[in-house]
């Protein structure tokens, strides 16, 4: 292989990697806001809280889970 074959081929896997890394970073986020969501497509009451919740506690695990929780058990917004 000469050198101009290696530098693209490393070229190419960093690239690769990158956009793994940034996918991976995505779907984590959206993983991560997987409570506000809920609320947010439920028109749960309370979704201010259920975001403050994710985003300040979600985080740890049980803050997570409670987020979740609030966002899936509340009632909805009558309009």
């Amino acid at each position: 292989m000469t050198a101009l074959a290696v530098a693209q081929a490393t070229d190419s896997t960093g690239i690769l990697t990158l956009l793994l890394i940034a996918a991976l970073i995505g779907f984590g986020t959206l993983l991560y806001f997987v409570p506000f969501f809920v609320a947010w497509f439920r028109g749960a009451r309370g979704i201010g809280g259920v975001l403050i919740l994710n985003v300040f506690l979600g985080w740890t695990f049980l803050g997570w889970i409670v987020a979740l929780a609030w966002a899936a058990g509340g009632t909805k917004e009558t309009k």
